[in-house]
């Protein structure tokens, strides 16, 4: 079985779903992944659930051969061509290794970083709520993303109804908040 290479695409903040229509219509032999999460919005005393992307201005790109700077290149342009205004700002991990056959190679998302993210996400590439439940003094995660992976709670916000976690992404450790609610 051959290993995906997996690259994150930064473009315009909001245009995320966008970008990737059109990277994927214009190039079909890379698979795409923009992970969204729900969470509850208040505002002017109203509360909404709303979708965001788990990344704001990112969505990521898989790859069966390593992406050389070229292609990525390639990829920008073709993209942006067909945007009314530049949408693609840069396929991350440009510059990197020598490929075997002298081509310079981006630097891919290691394998460990992506999984984590995808396997907080659903069919639809949802993180969801998470249900928990108190038991004494304890917060236990009884259903959804992030049951089992407790490890990776920062914070814990019940007002908000968002819990705070910490992900690895290319060497950087960031905190999102996803949502989260409680079994009465």
């Amino acid at each position: 079985m051959s290993q995906n290479f997996w690259y994150a695409i930064q473009c315009t903040t909001g245009k995320e779903e966008l970008v990737r229509e059109r990277l994927a219509a214009i190039f079909n032999h890379y698979k795409t992944f923009l992970p969204r999460r729900e969470l509850e919005i208040r505002k002017a005393g109203r509360v909404s659930r709303q979708i965001q992307p788990l990344f704001s201005g990112y969505f990521f790109l898989s790859s069966r051969g390593q992406l050389i700077i070229s292609e990525a290149l390639e990829l920008v342009k073709k993209v942006n061509q067909t945007l009314s205004d530049k949408g693609v700002v840069r396929v991350l991990g440009m510059g990197g290794g020598k490929l075997p056959s002298g081509g310079d190679a981006l630097i891919p998302i290691p394998q460990g970083e992506i999984e984590q993210i995808r396997m907080l996400a659903d069919e639809r590439d949802l993180v969801g709520f998470s249900t928990f439940v108190h038991q004494g003094d304890t917060m236990v995660i009884t259903s959804g993303p992030l049951r089992g992976r407790e490890a990776i709670i920062k914070q814990v916000n019940r007002r908000k109804k968002r819990v705070r976690v910490s992900l690895e992404l290319m060497g950087t450790v960031r905190e999102i908040d996803l949502g989260l609610s409680a079994l009465t």
